[in-house]
Formats: structure tokens, C-alpha cells, sequence
């Protein structure tokens, strides 16, 4: 009988004593496992300054590395820039000199149509131009008709002194006209004489222009009151 009560007094003071109760040490083992994970799981002050840092720093790399990408783009559109103002530079440059030289073409081609017209006025100078010579003259008749109206027109000179170089009719409508180029001293004196009487010629001859279109062109152009308007 004493046994047993002395063991039933030990049984109620382990209950009272918190003895080593099965279900309370399975659930303390729990409480602690999630304290871990908890622990484990919350972000610290530590942690999240370590985190921005980290941010930060990729940030910056970002950055970095994206200007440096721009300062090249920037050169190198610098660069090109450049390049094309230096060659735009060049074609005014080369434009301004071409204006110059087509300008002093310009100038110098007019100068040699106006040498060439002189030249050709020059040869013009001792035309004589015949008008209303008729059509019935043939072309082989035509020295001797012109001689006789020469006769008319200077007759103190004798025969040898009229030489002609060629004559030609103008085409037509103007076929009447005839043209004598280079001739000798009587045709000159013709040409030189430039009034002769009307009582006794029939003004069969007149003096053939000393201007050349171009010329005369270029006369009005310079002083606007040509004798002869082109």
C-alpha cells in the first residue's frame, strides 16, 4: 500500500512540476522551427542596406556604360559633322571658282564673236553690192554687164584698172543683188566715193554694210542708239 501511494504522490508532482510531458516538447519543437523560418524569411535593416547598395551599384554600371555609349555616338556624329562642313566648304569653294571661270568664258567668247565678226566685216569692206541687176544676166555675162556700170560710174578709169575677184548673186528672195568681193582700186574708188550722181547713174551700186549682225547687236546693246538697229 505504501508503494503505490508514494508512486501516485511522484505521478501528480511531475504534472505539477511540468515533468516530461510528450505533447509539450512536440509542440515547443514546432514554435521553433517556424521562430527559424521567420528569422530566416524577414527582410533586416542589413540585408535591405546591402540590397540598395547592390541596386545602386548596378544602377551606376547602367549609367556608365550608357554614356559611354553616347559620348562615342556623339563624337562620331561630331566627326561626321565636321567632315561634311569641311567638303560643303570645298563645293562653295569649287562652285564660287567654276561661276568665275564660266563668267571669264563668258567673256572671253564674246570677245572672239566680236573678233570674228570685225574679221568678217573686214572682208566685207571692199564688197560692193549691186541692186536690180536682172534676172536674164546669166552668171558667165555678169563681169562685163558689171564693167559697163562701172564705166558709168568712173569713167577716167581705163579698162585694166577693174579686177574682180568673184562675184555671186544673194539668195532669194534678193536675187537681184549682186555681190563683188575684193575689188581692186576702181571698185574702191567706188566704194570710197559713196555719192554718186543720180542725174547720171541709176544707182545701179551701194556700199555693203560695215557691220556684221553681231556687231551691230553688240553697238545697240552698249549704247542703245545703233545707226542701224539689228
Amino acid at each position: 500500500m505504501d508503494a503505490v501511494k508514494t508512486r501516485k504522490k511522484d505521478r501528480r508532482k511531475d504534472k505539477q512540476d511540468g515533468g516530461d510531458t510528450p505533447g509539450l516538447s512536440d509542440d515547443q519543437s514546432d514554435a521553433e522551427s517556424i521562430s527559424s523560418k521567420l528569422s530566416d524569411s524577414m527582410i533586416t535593416e542589413r540585408s535591405l542596406h546591402r540590397m540598395l547598395q547592390d541596386l545602386r551599384s548596378t544602377i551606376r554600371k547602367d549609367f556608365l556604360q550608357i554614356d559611354s555609349e553616347l559620348r562615342k555616338e556623339i563624337t562620331t556624329l561630331g566627326e561626321r559633322t565636321s567632315h561634311l562642313e569641311n567638303k560643303s566648304d570645298e563645293l562653295c569653294v569649287a562652285h564660287n571658282e567654276v561661276v568665275d571661270k564660266l563668267q571669264k568664258l563668258s567673256e572671253d567668247n564674246n570677245m572672239l564673236q566680236l573678233k570674228l565678226a570685225d574679221l568678217e566685216d573686214r572682208s566685207r569692206r571692199q564688197n560692193v553690192r549691186f541692186r536690180g541687176i536682172p534676172d536674164d544676166i546669166s552668171h558667165d555675162a555678169l563681169p562685163a554687164y558689171i564693167l559697163s556700170i562701172c564705166k558709168i560710174l568712173v569713167p577716167d578709169l581705163p579698162d585694166s584698172a577693174w579686177t574682180f575677184d568673184r562675184m555671186h548673186r544673194l539668195p532669194r528672195p534678193a536675187r537681184r543683188t549682186l555681190v563683188i568681193t575684193e575689188p581692186a582700186e576702181g571698185m574702191k574708188i567706188i566704194t570710197s566715193w559713196g555719192l554718186w550722181n543720180a542725174t547720171t547713174t541709176t544707182s545701179h551700186a551701194a556700199q555693203a554694210t560695215d557691220l556684221s549682225p553681231k556687231k551691230l547687236q553688240a553697238d545697240w546693246n552698249m549704247t542703245g542708239s545703233s545707226t542701224t538697229k539689228p
